[in-house]
């Protein structure tokens, strides 16, 4: 069952880093999550495997919960799910997690269910390298991204379409680092998200045994979450070496 039964926008407190560049200051859901609508398609690169629910949890179920309101703001009775994606790295020798190499069934890979990132479709299991990642923020079509903070390019010998990027900076709303030591960005869960992303933890004992902490800049507290926020144009421009030189005269 969907999460619009366990979590509503009460759950749910935003701050961004104050002018002084030293506290955070109370602000709305729209001043993190900016242009929402309930047909954003948010992905989140998983690096590792249990990334994605350790430090983006309460990001993906306050984004849940806004999908949520909009529907029940229209009134009736509904059975839908955000679009959602979790994008993780694998291969002929396993999921890519903390403890190394992992094979695992692909339905036992769900614990992001928890997280309302579902059906299984949704679960996108992907090549290893930066450059296959960012093929499917572009062939998924993805407006809101959660990236892992650090993870660049050094030097590629294949490049992408000059137009990934040029489509990426049209299509893209924001881009979000999580595990970054240099936060702006804060959302406080209740208890109520608090036990469904401790319910996710816990099923990744499955593949990492025993279960991950939930520690890091990226997590500084049970109950808050932390990101740094970016411009879209400011990321494209950290990885602009993936893309072939644009062509004279198209845009950048």
């Amino acid at each position: 069952m969907h999460t619009s039964t366990l979590i509503k926008t009460e759950d749910f407190e935003y701050f961004q880093r104050g002018h002084d560049g030293e506290q955070f200051v109370t602000c709305e859901f729209d001043a993190c999550f900016p242009n929402y609508h309930d047909q954003d398609r948010v992905g989140v690169v998983s690096m590792p495997f249990e990334n994605a629910p350790l430090y983006t949890g309460f990001a993906l179920l306050a984004c849940g919960n806004a999908f949520y309101d909009a529907h029940r703001a229209r009134g009736g009775v509904f059975f839908d799910y955000p679009q959602h994606y979790f994008f993780y790295e694998c291969d002929d020798e396993g999921l890519n997690t903390s403890v190394g190499r992992r094979h695992v069934a692909k339905d036992e890979r769900g614990c992001v269910g928890h997280l309302d990132v579902w059906p299984e479709n949704k679960w996108v299991a992907t090549p290893p390298g930066v450059l296959a990642m960012i093929t499917m923020a572009f062939d998924y079509n993805i407006n809101r991204l959660f990236w892992p903070y650090g993870y660049g390019l050094d030097k590629v010998d294949k490049k992408l379409p000059w137009y990934f990027r040029s489509m990426m900076r049209t299509r893209m709303k924001s881009v979000y680092y999580y595990n970054s030591p240099l936060p702006n960005m804060q959302i406080r869960g209740t208890a109520s998200p608090e036990k469904l992303v401790w319910e996710t933890i816990g099923q990744l004992s499955r593949i990492t045994d025993p279960p991950p902490d939930r520690d890091g800049p990226g997590a500084i507290a049970h109950d808050t979450e932390a990101y740094e926020q970016v411009s879209v144009d400011d990321f494209l421009d950290s990885i602009d070496s993936a893309f072939e030189p644009t062509p004279q005269g198209k845009p950048k």
